[in-house]
């Protein structure tokens, strides 16, 4: 529908925000307990919003009123409405167990794939299938599954999400939020008294905030605590955006364009991190999302579009400090810049961005370095501190040359990741971590494992072919430009070497989560694709079956995904409700 797609294509952070704050209002905010009139209202508004804003496109656009066109439109709201409507009731009377007020995550899980199934059969069937609709199917898929992910595994497998108390500060990220949200203030003592306090405050105001919403409409403040983990889906979703914009910047189109938004939409990495209601998910939106905005400066070469750059920068940093990566690539980006023009010797030219990088540095900087210095001036807190796990068992004594070097074969027995409550060893090896917390969880502990260890051994023969195709990318001229070539892979470099430095310097098992890497997996994808565009533009039989490959060892890595996810979710429905 011309309407839908000129709303997405014009406004696609809204879009997705639209459609995450109507799923919210309907299942998540006060379906936790029990679903509630606001929740059938939620049903009707949602799609009824729709209306006047079909209208304004018709006049702004100047179109003829097409009547039939209407009639299917408002048709086509109806029925989605009424679809809402009669799984917010099977929602509310299907129990999920013996629990008061639980809820069956399968029935969306089957509200989800209905549709979907039959939207993929009318496109068949009438033979209208475009790469425009394929992409919108895998977005709103990956969207999907997320959710799902989300609702069955309800409160569960959070990371240094400790616990809140009513009458002390708490620990953990919740005791963060939930101090937020009482006194506003950040605590006024040394952040190191109280776990995970160190952590700059953005993200846990953002969360306050959500709190502050919902108990102002009357939901019970447990409720809406429980509800705090859908905000980092929204972040997820708006990470999708901005990797599928950062490959139409690279021209990537078609096929190569739907392996970014399938490795996007369908890596269980992301599934995970997307549910934690810390802080990861946002401060890789804005680091994404700063590097992305850094590329469009380049073309400009505005002083709007760097002070874009420097907010957005600056925010990440105001939510996590490991955000800093995203200065290597954006520093490449500003000094290629100013090169070309002192080659050129247009000084004035040069000039002119010298001042641009200043006006950065007085946006970036205060929102940066405002929270590490406060801390050190106040509580004498150490520039980059980071807190020792409390989680003695996690804690590997391997020397660092074997943690790096032993790829010893045993460690891959268990497709998830082992602990000495769990295993005879812990996973000591980070590059073996990083790909099992990558494509399982400790939510699959003992649950699938054959299926996992298919899924682990998939995730690792695409993420050696998505380095192969870095290199090929980064050696091969004319795939992408050079300042493109040095920030990607410098980016690259940074991320990697970080992540094994973090898991040596601090030997714990937690330490080794894909959630400290998470980019990788972003930076592969566009990897694979640019490699897809540049054998298909060679059009020979070896380059049609490097290309091929790449595309099915995707589609079977995304397709083993969503089994596992729909395949445990599917035992939490049934264990509870028969076991």
């Amino acid at each position: 529908m011309d309407f839908v797609r000129h709303t997405v294509k014009k406004h696609p952070y809204i879009s997705v925000f639209y459609v995450w704050l109507g799923v919210f209002c309907m299942f998540g905010w006060f379906g936790t307990e029990w679903v509630v009139l606001w929740n059938y209202l939620s049903a009707v508004i949602f799609p009824a919003l729709l209306i006047p804003m079909y209208e304004l496109y018709l006049r702004k656009k100047h179109l003829a009123v097409n009547k039939v066109k209407k009639k299917k439109f408002y048709l086509a709201l109806a029925v989605a409405a009424l679809y809402l409507l009669v799984t917010l009731y099977l929602f509310a009377v299907i129990p999920k167990g013996h629990r008061a007020g639980t809820r069956n995550p399968f029935v969306l899980f089957a509200a989800g794939v209905l549709p979907i199934a039959a939207v993929c059969m009318y496109f068949q069937r009438k033979k209208i299938w475009s790469y425009r609709r394929m992409f919108a199917l895998i977005v709103l898929s990956g969207f999907f599954l997320h959710f799902y992910f989300s609702v069955f595994s309800e409160f569960n497998y959070q990371v240094d999400l400790r616990f809140y108390d009513a009458d002390t500060i708490g620990e953990g990220h919740l005791g963060y939020i939930r101090y937020l949200y009482y006194h506003f203030l950040p605590v006024q003592t040394d952040p190191r008294e109280f776990w995970q306090f160190y952590h700059p405050p953005l993200h846990h105001y953002l969360q306050a905030l959500l709190l502050r919403i919902q108990t102002f409409f009357g939901t019970d403040i447990e409720i809406a605590i429980y509800n705090i983990k859908y905000l980092p889906l929204l972040y997820y979703m708006f990470t999708v955006i901005t990797v599928g914009k950062t490959a139409k910047f690279f021209h990537l189109r078609k096929i190569p364009l739907s392996i970014v938004l399938s490795v996007m939409s369908f890596s269980l990495g992301f599934v995970f991190i997307a549910n934690y209601a810390n802080n990861d998910m946002l401060s890789i939106f804005l680091m994404l999302h700063s590097i992305y905005l850094a590329m469009l400066w380049y073309r400009s070469r505005k002083a709007v579009d760097i002070l874009k750059v420097a907010l957005c920068f600056g925010l990440g940093m105001f939510t996590k400090l490991s955000v800093w990566v995203a200065a290597v690539p954006i520093a490449v980006i500003f000094i290629a810049a100013l090169a070309e023009h002192l080659k050129a010797k247009e000084f004035q030219k040069f000039g002119r961005l010298f001042g641009q990088m200043w006006a950065f540095l007085a946006v970036a900087a205060p929102l940066s370095f405002y929270w590490s210095i406060r801390n050190y001036v106040r509580f004498g807190v150490p520039i980059g501190y980071i807190p020792v796990s409390k989680d003695e068992f996690q804690l590997i004594s391997q020397d660092p040359v074997t943690r790096i070097f032993d790829f010893s074969l045993f460690q891959f027995n268990k497709p998830y990741v082992c602990t000495m409550n769990n295993a005879d060893y812990c996973d000591y090896n980070p590059l073996i971590a990083l790909m099992k917390t990558a494509s399982s969880d400790i939510y699959t502990n003992g649950v699938f494992d054959s299926l996992n260890c298919i899924l682990l051994w998939a995730n690792i023969l695409l993420a050696a072919a998505a380095l192969i195709s870095m290199i090929y990318v980064f050696v091969k001229k004319n795939i992408v430009s050079g300042i493109s070539k040095l920030a990607i892979a410098g980016f690259y470099v940074v991320i990697f070497a970080s992540y094994y430095i973090f898991c040596i310097k601090y030997p714990s098992v937690c330490t080794e989560d894909i959630r400290y890497a998470s980019p990788l997996i972003c930076v592969g994808a566009l990897s694979l694709a640019l490699t897809v565009k540049d054998q298909m533009t060679q059009n020979t039989a070896r380059s049609r079956m490097l290309s091929k490959g790449i595309v099915i060892g995707t589609a079977v890595f995304c397709a083993l995904s969503i089994l596992s996810v729909s395949a445990y979710g599917a035992w939490v429905s049934l264990y509870f409700n028969f076991l």
